[in-house]
Formats: C-alpha cells, structure tokens, sequence
C-alpha cells in the first residue's frame, strides 16, 4: 500500500484583488511553507467539485489527463521528496525521499537554475491517450493534442492565481529537456511533462 498524506481542507476565496496581484517571481527566500498552503494550491489545480467526479478546471469529455507531482524541498510536515497529488480524497501520495529533490529539476529546465531555491516544485503531466483516444476521430489530425495543452494551461492559470492569493511567487517554465525532466520527478512511461511551476515566498 503506497503512503497517502491526507491534504488539510482548502481554504481562503479569490477576489479581483487577488488577480492584480499575479505576476511571474523567480526570486525565492526558500522559507519553508505550510501543507495548507500546497493544498490549497492543489486543490486550484485539480481538486474535484464538492467531492464528486467533476474537477475545477474543464476537460474535454471529462477526460481529466492531468497529474500533479510535487517535488518538496521546504514545506512543512512533509519530508523532502516527490509525491503525487491524489484529487479524489485530496491527499498526497508519497513517492520517494529525496534529500535535495529540486536539483535534477533546475539541471532538466533551461537556463533556470533559481528553481533551486523554491521550497517546492509542481510538474503538470499528461497521460495524453486518455483524450487523445476519445477524440481521435476529430479533425484535422492533432486536434485532441490541442484540447490536452488548454487543460494544461487552465491548471497552470489556477495554480498561478492561488499562489497569488497566498502571497507565494511562481511561474510556469515550460522550456526544459523532457526526458531529464520525467527522470526527475520519476514519471511513468505513459506521462509526458508539460511544465513546472515552483513554489516559494517571494524575495
């Protein structure tokens, strides 16, 4: 049985205030943050609606391909290592230890080597056949690829907008060498990286 890490409830709104303040952060103090914080952040990304199937962002045909892995160096009651967000149940699921997780990321990403420094780091995956497959028949060609990358996009925004609204810099690196970058966060085989977003107060 894998080690699950129950997620405490999300909390706190978004208001439009909240949304001025977005803006990309590279620079990171590395102080540690709570698990409240990671989960509520979480939750913006993929959590479902009032614990049923539906999720907060939308996916073509309800297919949901995303994965959320997180990478944590500095947050609190979680040792540093890689985990997998489970949406159904909110929870973590512990994948492997690691004493200094964000290093083979910086190494993987292109010319970023400040991801270092954040007390945590999210990878969007896709297992892209789980819409690809329903959607094979659309024209032209490609076209089920489209509707991965917009979901990829609507976490990405979430995850953006919550951290905001936690006084928490991030920003979404999508430039990085994809096989370094499954090696480090210890993807599947039938789960592509699509981009990482780290998470730190700002300096």
């Amino acid at each position: 049985m894998p080690d699950i890490i129950s997620l405490p409830t999300h909390s706190g709104t978004l208001s439009a205030i909240d949304l001025l303040k977005r803006r990309s952060g590279r620079e990171f103090t590395g102080s540690s943050i709570d698990l409240e914080c990671l989960g509520t952040i979480l939750y913006a990304a993929q959590g479902t609606v009032n614990g049923g199937g539906k999720r907060l962002i939308p996916s073509a045909g309800s297919s949901y391909p995303l994965r959320i892995r997180v990478a944590a160096r500095n947050v609190a009651s979680l040792k540093p290592g890689f985990y997998l967000y489970e949406p159904v149940g909110h929870a973590l699921e512990f994948i492997e230890e690691n004493s200094a997780p964000l290093s083979e990321i910086a190494d993987a990403a292109f010319d970023a080597p400040w991801l270092g420094q954040a007390s945590a780091v999210l990878l969007i995956a896709a297992e892209f056949e789980r819409t690809t497959i329903p959607y094979a028949d659309q024209p032209p060609k490609g076209r089920a690829d489209r509707y991965v990358w917009l979901e990829a996009g609507h976490a990405a925004q979430n995850v953006a907008l919550a951290a905001a609204a936690l006084s928490l810099a991030t920003v979404f690196v999508g430039g990085f060498h994809d096989d370094l970058m499954s090696r480090a966060f210890r993807l599947e085989s039938r789960e592509r990286p699509i981009g990482v977003l780290p998470l730190a107060y700002p300096r």
